[in-house]
């Protein structure tokens, strides 16, 4: 299967999934970034690990930023998508977060790593009044270097932070999970304002954040943006949907997987980037189908792959290009 492909070959994931819309196939133009919570992925269910390295290779990112990844489970995939001729993919886990960890898998052909991947912060070091750790998986950080195929070009080197913010389980009722995530938001931006600093690169944060862009308490995100430092609410459309549900036909879904992206590193940003949908949901959804039918084909995709779907960040634009990347095709 040539890396063009846009069908998934494989007929239950084609009716269960539909094709990929093309414009989120990588090309030669772009940096690709694409951000996906895999929902308790392990690698010990042989099926959804075929149904995800078919999407994954059809993708084809120059990096991938996955949460909820047990350690070492996407070993597996990485060596499989590289003898197939997809990429040449290491991967880098978290420390913490047990089986739910932030993992990073980038292709080394065209993106390497200039330090050590680690997290951004030690454990208990922000906390609670109550003492509960408001990162219950640490931002793991990445410094890349992205190559150009551009002779006269410099690649890019940038910045990567993986997240997942503490869910919305609110326990007792305490407000507490609500109450994490405002001072990891906050710790998130005092790193950008200086320690992110510390290197002459970009930046851009993304992962679940486990609410939508427009909860109170990313204010201090929101800060950062109206004193151009970063973009964040222009940049995550709060009526698009990348966490699936039903509750009705018109809310199927709510925005919970964002980025941000320090505002030099954003002018670069196309617009063919964001959530990638699956069209045969796309297309049920556009139809006269009944709520038993929309309702039967999310629980399914819920089960059979993750309740998440991947969006797709992509940098490289015509009149400044810094990053480019040849695509590899492969004729089985």
């Amino acid at each position: 299967m040539g890396t063009n492909t846009t069908e998934i070959p494989n007929d239950n994931i084609s009716v269960l999934l539909g094709a990929i819309d093309p414009k989120f196939n990588d090309t030669d133009d772009f940096l690709d970034i694409v951000q996906w919570n895999l929902r308790w992925f392990d690698g010990n269910e042989p099926e959804k690990v075929a149904k995800i390295e078919q999407v994954l290779s059809i993708l084809n990112s120059d990096i991938f930023v996955f949460q909820e990844i047990a350690h070492g489970s996407l070993d597996g995939m990485a060596k499989s998508l590289k003898a197939a001729g997809k990429g040449n993919y290491q991967v880098a886990y978290g420390d913490t977060g047990g089986q739910q960890r932030v993992a990073v898998m980038w292709d080394m052909d065209w993106v390497r790593t200039k330090d050590d991947t680690r997290e951004l912060f030690a454990k208990k070091e922000v906390t609670t009044p109550s003492g509960k750790d408001v990162f219950p998986r640490q931002p793991l950080w990445s410094y890349f270097y992205c190559k150009s195929t551009i002779s006269s070009k410099r690649g890019i080197d940038f910045q990567l932070v993986g997240l997942h913010l503490k869910s919305q389980m609110d326990r007792g009722n305490t407000g507490e999970d609500d109450l994490q995530r405002t001072l990891s938001c906050a710790k998130l931006a005092d790193w950008l304002v200086k320690d992110g600093n510390n290197y002459d690169a970009d930046c851009i944060l993304l992962g679940d954040w486990n609410e939508p862009p427009t909860a109170k308490a990313w204010g201090t995100m929101r800060d950062l943006e109206k004193n151009g430092i970063v973009e964040f609410e222009s940049i995550n459309d709060p009526s698009d949907y990348s966490h699936l549900y039903y509750r009705n036909k018109n809310n199927v879904g709510s925005l919970l997987d964002l980025k941000i992206v320090t505002s030099d590193f954003a002018s670069q940003m196309n617009k063919t980037g964001g959530v990638i949908k699956w069209i045969a949901l796309e297309n049920l959804l556009a139809s006269s189908a009944s709520a038993g039918e929309i309702k039967t084909l999310i629980n399914s995709i819920k089960n059979d792959i993750t309740d998440h779907l991947p969006v797709l960040t992509r940098f490289g634009v015509d009149s400044k290009p810094k990053a480019r990347k040849a695509k590899r095709r492969v004729n089985n």
